[in-house]
């Protein structure tokens, strides 16, 4: 890829994000489906930009990445918007909450990995209906 537009640092971060990443899918297997897909919700009015929809071992998965330094609420309240989504756009009607996860690759050597299954998307939505 052209690089030029940016600086080393900023190289050097996601080289490290994309090697822990890789360490992340040889233990989860999966085929992607959907990579960087955007959607719209002509019913709720919002659009978004899906990371990835994956076949794993057990399914389809809608998987978030995040570079954070943690999990934030704020993330769980936007793959619940991600899911609905697929839900409205009949790309994955349904798409149950358990098949839904943010994984978290870190930047320096220092960080690893980390990867939350949400369980509770439809308290998450509830949240994002509610924002102004």
């Amino acid at each position: 890829p052209d690089t030029s537009d940016y600086n080393l640092k900023a190289i050097d971060e996601a080289l490290i994000a994309y090697k822990k990443y890789l360490e992340w899918e040889k233990e989860h297997p999966l085929t992607p489906v959907l990579v960087e897909e955007q959607f719209v919700s002509e019913k709720h009015k919002f659009g978004g930009t899906i990371d990835l929809l994956a076949d794993m071992h057990d399914g389809l998965w809608l998987v978030d990445h995040k570079t954070g330094r943690s999990i934030y609420l704020e993330y769980l309240i936007q793959v619940s918007a991600y899911r609905e989504l697929l839900i409205e756009n009949k790309v994955h009607p349904d798409i149950d909450e358990s098949q839904v996860r943010i994984l978290r690759v870190g930047r320096d050597e220092d960080e690893g990995f980390e990867e939350k299954i949400v369980t509770n998307t439809d308290k998450g939505w509830e949240m994002f209906r509610h924002l102004p």
